[in-house]
């Protein structure tokens, strides 16, 4: 198991364009076994890009 740590654009790309992270990271995002960790500052920093356009 992994503990790992998505920064806002990773986060993005693998909820929304998964295949366009590289396969290794795919899998690590994707193996249920591994703690995937993303910051409460990504969602404000995508409602702050959001009100911007």
């Amino acid at each position: 198991m992994r503990r790992i740590f998505l920064d806002t654009h990773v986060m993005l790309l693998a909820a929304t364009e998964s295949e366009r992270l590289s396969l290794d990271c795919r899998e690590v995002v994707e193996d249920g076994a591994n703690e995937v960790y993303v910051s409460t500052v990504s969602a404000w920093e995508i409602a702050i890009k959001q009100s911007l356009g």
